[in-house]
């Protein structure tokens, strides 16, 4: 089978065709490289400009003259529907238009902030305990006084008219999954695929200090501000037991380095489930601190007991769950290695690339008809 991923985010769709190769399959990467990430991709949409006018005009090019090499496969999966451009409704609809109707089948990937997602959780908000929309418009404030993207009316209907354009929807967490389950498309939640052959794992060895790490990314939507309390209590009450560390912006590889010394990785906040970087943490064998709601469990169908210790938007909830593991430093080991175990077993980049087969397989392409 011919695959084409399109558009990348944090790692995901590497890891999956790290698993889609172990199958056999043709699998081809187009895509950015998400910012400081410095994501590898097959084809890649980035520029070297600095002047922003000039990466712009690069990068459209590339996405037109990308038209011609990327048509012909039996599977395109798209990363987002506004994963070309968000600045540009009219250019994002195109360029998607036009793969979709050169290609066989179309898949969209649930795994990031699309308008379906964020009209939904704002309307719904109540059904949260937490959520993190509002943090992520605080974080565009800071930047721009404009719109946010999400959040434009034209930008929610190209959204809702691309479904009527795909074969299939397909998750990676609750949080993505629920805003689309009133559609009438396929759908599938299929964990996150990690390369555990990539990942090294190390026994979690705690020395004289605890050393804890939170990856700063996204301030407001991942909650940054509540682990800076929690870290400024927790420094004055144990400063001869903990080393707290706090930074981001790292490319991946430099990020994985980073996270390789720590004992214990404090991740998002303000969400439900775990992402890609809490759960590259968990497979080198470390605590991780995030995400871990029953909801996210049960949307993913977990089998085994996700060790991840759930946080909050809470600075004294996430100085709660830190004592804990100070009170019991030996049970680090333990916690390490059962978190290494979860990814093996739960988001094996082959099983997963797997489920990702049977589910494109099992889509008769009836929407072809509707993609001219």
């Amino acid at each position: 089978m011919r695959i084409l991923l399109f558009g990348e985010y944090s790692g995901f769709h590497n890891h999956l065709k790290d698993g889609l190769m172990k199958l056999d399959q043709d699998v081809v990467i187009a895509s950015r490289k998400d910012g400081f990430k410095n994501l590898p991709s097959d084809y890649s949409f980035d520029s070297g400009f600095k002047n922003r006018y000039l990466n712009y005009l690069h990068m459209v090019s590339k996405y037109v003259a990308s038209l011609r090499e990327l048509k012909g496969f039996d599977v395109l999966q798209i990363m987002n529907a506004g994963i070309v451009s968000y600045e540009s409704l009219r250019f994002n609809r195109f360029i998607l238009e036009q793969l979709i109707k050169n290609n066989q089948k179309t898949f969209l990937s649930g795994a990031g902030e699309d308008p379906v997602i964020w009209d939904y959780w704002m309307k719904h908000s109540g059904d949260l305990k937490y959520s993190w929309l509002e943090g992520a418009r605080e974080d565009h404030l800071r930047k721009s006084s404009a719109e946010l993207p999400q959040e434009n009316a034209d930008f929610l209907q190209w959204n809702k008219d691309l479904l009527a354009k795909i074969d299939g929807y397909i998750p990676i967490m609750f949080e993505y999954s629920v805003p689309y389950s009133g559609y009438p498309i396929p759908k599938r939640t299929i964990p996150i695929p990690v390369n555990i052959d990539k990942i090294k794992y190390r026994d979690n060895m705690v020395g004289n200090k605890i050393k804890i790490f939170h990856g700063l990314n996204r301030y407001g939507m991942k909650g940054t501000q509540f682990v800076e309390k929690a870290f400024e209590i927790l420094r004055r009450k144990y400063p001869n037991d903990l080393e707290l560390t706090i930074a981001g912006q790292l490319p991946l590889k430099e990020y994985l380095e980073v996270t390789g010394a720590a004992n214990v990785i404090v991740d998002q906040t303000r969400s439900y489930s775990l992402a890609m970087n809490a759960l590259f943490s968990m497979a080198q064998g470390k605590v991780v601190l995030g995400g871990n709601e029953p909801e996210s469990a049960t949307a993913l169908h977990y089998s085994t007991e996700n060790p991840a210790i759930n946080i909050t938007p809470d600075a004294q909830q996430i100085v709660a769950q830190v004592e804990m593991l100070l009170d019991d430093k030996i049970a680090l080991g333990d916690l390490g290695y059962k978190s290494r175990q979860f990814v093996e077993k739960e988001h094996h980049y082959i099983n997963v690339a797997q489920q990702y087969l049977d589910f494109w397989s099992e889509s008769s392409g009836l929407n072809k008809r509707d993609k001219n």
